[in-house]
């Protein structure tokens, strides 16, 4: 691996570490994420603009149904991250924030879209799951 890389890596591990600090600091109010919805709203709205304007995509009814739901389920994990924070530790909010991606995809793809998952695919949920019993 490039050093580089590398860097980038754990530069990326300090930010999420850092962010999920100030999450727990800041759980008794509800402007953390108001406020960091609106910081990324700035960060990112350049970036998806020169795409837009670069790449003129079609973005049909499904596609903006798409982002709205996405939209919707990140506010969701981000005001339930922060009612996890106000009620318990870190070190078992964290982890079990981290597991229930994986286990919902799980579900998902299953439920939603006939996934027949493979014995080394259950395998890993089941080690996830365990991950987060021992962390927890």
């Amino acid at each position: 691996m490039p050093l580089s890389a590398l860097c980038a890596v754990l530069l990326a591990a300090l930010c999420h570490a850092a962010w999920n600090l100030q999450a727990k600091r800041a759980a008794a109010s509800r402007h953390f994420v108001w406020l960091y919805s609106a910081a990324s709203l700035v960060v990112w709205t350049p970036l998806v603009l020169i795409v837009l304007l670069r790449q003129m995509p079609h973005l049909g009814a499904l596609q903006c149904l798409a982002l709205a739901g996405t939209a919707v389920l990140h506010l969701l994990y981000s005001l339930s991250l922060q009612a996890g924070y106000r009620a318990a530790d870190l070190s078992i909010v964290y982890p079990l924030a981290r597991g229930t991606g994986p286990l919902f995809s799980f579900a998902g793809a299953v439920l939603l879209f006939g996934e027949r998952p493979g014995p080394l695919a259950v395998l890993g949920l089941l080690l996830i799951m365990a991950g987060i019993v021992l962390v927890a």
